[in-house]
Order: structure tokens, then sequence, then C-alpha cells
């Protein structure tokens, strides 16, 4: 594999899983881990979709719990190209498709309720006068909500997603009362929360949430946290099981 020019390739799962990454572009952290781990997929999953999907880490790590079809949909051309070249590094490329697209596109490409789990890592920040964005385009965009924001993400979950299908996100808990109304606007009910913290001592960082096309929200379940970080540098017992697959 021809590297590109300030592009590296870092090992994930005790060095089992190639990524192709750039000191150009957005790099994939811990929360892409956690989505991965976390996204439940059945034995009868057929179809998973991947928005936002950056450089493919989070689709490269599905594949180590499901056979079934990956899509991945990254508007940024670099991203995408570098997802490709992962996807082959991994020997993917029958189990994983990049869709070089807007989510606005997708069902140009996908059928309408065809998708039995949906996983997102989407831009966390609103965009504002009060914005600080990144200087670097292609990281202020995956970043901040400057191509797609939450309300057209979850629009193309519901259209993209079967009745009963799960949608997994991880996103900011100060966001947390405009998730709860969004999804459920689009008619996905959030069926459990997980709220992530760096130090037991400190508060969340991350939530993780659990949604189904079509479920009512009455009853959401709140899973027991997790924490990253026992002390400087040393992660918990739990995290280091997931970081180490």
């Amino acid at each position: 594999m021809n590297l590109k020019e300030n592009e590296r390739i870092d090992y994930i799962f005790d060095q089992k899983m190639p990524i192709i990454q750039s000191s150009e572009v957005f790099s994939f952290s811990l929360d892409a881990v956690i989505l991965a781990y976390y996204t439940r997929i059945s034995p009868r999953t057929k179809v998973v979709v991947d928005l936002c999907a950056g450089n493919g880490a989070v689709a490269t790590f599905l594949t180590r719990k499901t056979k079934a079809k990956i899509f991945e949909i990254e508007i940024q051309d670099k991203l995408a190209d570098m997802a490709r070249r992962t996807a082959i590094l991994n020997q993917a490329t029958e189990q994983i498709k990049i869709l070089n697209i807007d989510l606005k596109d997708s069902l140009k490409y996908l059928e309408h309720d065809s998708v039995d789990v949906l996983c997102c890592n989407p831009p966390y920040f609103k965009v504002s006068a009060e914005s600080i964005q990144n200087p670097n385009q292609t990281l202020a965009i995956a970043r901040h909500e400057l191509k797609t924001n939450l309300t057209e993400i979850l629009f193309t979950c519901k259209r993209l997603l079967k009745s009963g299908g799960r949608a997994f996100f991880i996103h900011r808990p100060e966001r947390l009362t405009e998730l709860l109304s969004e999804f459920a606007h689009y008619d996905l009910g959030i069926n459990q929360l997980k709220f992530i913290h760096s130090f037991r001592q400190t508060n969340a960082n991350m939530v993780f949430i659990e949604a189904i096309k079509g479920k009512s929200s009455a009853g959401i379940k709140v899973a027991p946290p997790l924490y990253i970080y026992e002390g400087k540098n040393l992660y918990t017992k739990e995290f280091a099981k997931i970081i180490h697959g």
C-alpha cells in the first residue's frame, strides 16, 4: 500500500487492524472505538450503514463482529479515499463499500427502509458567530456542522432504517436535551443512554445513544457509565478490554 504525503498506518486491537491516518485530516479517536464496540449487530443483520464515516475506522472495527454488508457514507474526498484504502489493507473490500457522497444523496444508492443497523459519529459542534473553528477545513468539517447537521443526519436515519432498525450514535452530553427532542421528532425512540467519563471524578464528556425506529422513547434505560482512565495514561480494566478488542 503506497501511502500519500503525511499519511501513516496506525494499528488498534493489539496491532491486528491497520487504519490509514494523516496529520492533515481528522484521525479517529476513542469515541470511534467506543461507538464500534457498543454498536450491537445481530446475526440476522444484512445491511449496516456508517454515516459521517471519516477515514473508515468505525466500519473497519465493525468487520470484527459482523459479516453484513457495510456502507460508509463520507462527503470529504480525502477521507473517503483513505477509508477505501484502509478497506483494502484489511482485505475487506467485498464487505465494505465507500460512498463518497452528501448525506442528502443517500437514497440514490441505498433503498428506503432497507438498513438494519446504522451508526454515526457526527460533527459535535453547531456553527455560530461565536464558533471557534479549525483553520484546516477538513478538520473543521469533521468537528463542526458545516456540511451537515443533527436534523439532516436524523432525517437520513429515518429514511434509511427499517421499522425496528437500530441507530447507534455518540455525541456530547451538553446537547442531550436537543438530542432527545430531535430523535423523537424523527421517530427514533431512544432505547438506551450510556455516559462516558474520562475519570470517575469528572463530568461525562460523551454520551452513547441507542435508538430504535418506530419505538416510543418512554422508559429510556441509562446504562452504567464507562470510565476511561484510572490515572494518568492508565486505562480502566473495562476500557482496556475495549481498546484491546
